[in-house]
């Protein structure tokens, strides 16, 4: 589940940035997000390594971690409908 769900949010990453900025700057805005991204991917272990340092224990990190993910989900639930919806395309007759 945990793959699953890491190989997903790139996916979404992208949906999403199709969805509610269209696709004039698409590709300059998944750039920047995509960075981002990595740089939070990058910055999570040497936290994590920090804290367990100084605290002896992951408990105070994990804790800035699940908040910051409550945090993400009441902003995902505040998005609202999309601003470039998928376009339905009808078949032409031959």
């Amino acid at each position: 589940m945990c793959g699953a769900g890491i190989g997903a949010e790139i996916d979404l990453m992208a949906y999403f940035i199709s969805r509610y900025f269209g696709l004039k700057a698409y590709g300059r805005i998944y750039g920047l997000m995509f960075m981002l991204f990595n740089i939070g991917t990058g910055m999570g272990p040497a936290l994590s390594g920090r804290a367990f340092d100084r605290f002896h224990s992951y408990s105070q990190i994990f804790t800035v971690y699940e908040a910051a993910l409550a945090l993400t989900c009441v902003l995902l639930v505040g998005l609202g409908k999309y601003d470039y919806p998928p376009v339905k395309h009808t078949p032409q007759p031959a």
